[in-house]
Parts: C-alpha cells; sequence; structure tokens
C-alpha cells in the first residue's frame, strides 16, 4: 500500500485503493464540465475525482475534491483526532 504522505500520487493510489476515487476518463472541458460535475459530487459528499482527459489541456490531469472528509484526511495522517 502507498504512503498516503509522500506525495499527491500516493496519495491518490491510497485513496483509490480505499475505494474513494473516480477517474473520469471522457474528455470534460475546465470551463464548465469540470465544475459542474465537480459540485455534484460535492454536495453529495463523494470521493475524491481524477479527470483525465481536461480539453484543451490534454497534457492535464485535474484532481478534485482531495480531502473529501475529516475521516478520510485523519486517516492519512495516522491520528485518531485532528487536534
Amino acid at each position: 500500500m502507498p504512503d498516503p504522505l509522500e506525495s499527491l500520487r500516493g496519495y491518490l493510489e491510497w485513496q483509490e485503493a480505499r475505494g474513494r476515487l473516480i477517474r473520469v476518463r471522457e474528455p470534460l472541458s475546465p470551463i464548465l464540465e469540470i465544475p459542474s460535475f465537480l459540485r455534484h459530487v460535492m454536495y453529495q459528499r463523494g470521493p475524491t475525482v481524477l479527470f483525465e482527459n481536461v480539453v484543451g489541456h490534454e497534457e492535464w490531469r485535474v484532481a478534485c475534491n482531495i480531502f473529501e472528509s475529516i475521516e478520510g484526511f485523519r486517516e492519512a495522517l495516522g491520528v485518531e483526532r485532528q487536534e
């Protein structure tokens, strides 16, 4: 299992291993489509999202909602309490 604090890539792999990462492979625009998709995910307290095909920026990958819950972030840090 990757160390979630080693790098953003490690954190995303850790989220995926926990079933808390959605990979969006279809082309979406960063102007309206990605924010709209993300708004729905966040309102439902959904998982981390990795957009892999950003229209007009094919070399980009965009990770959003990476700290999807306090509980998940505490788990990544390896602590029981957030204080």
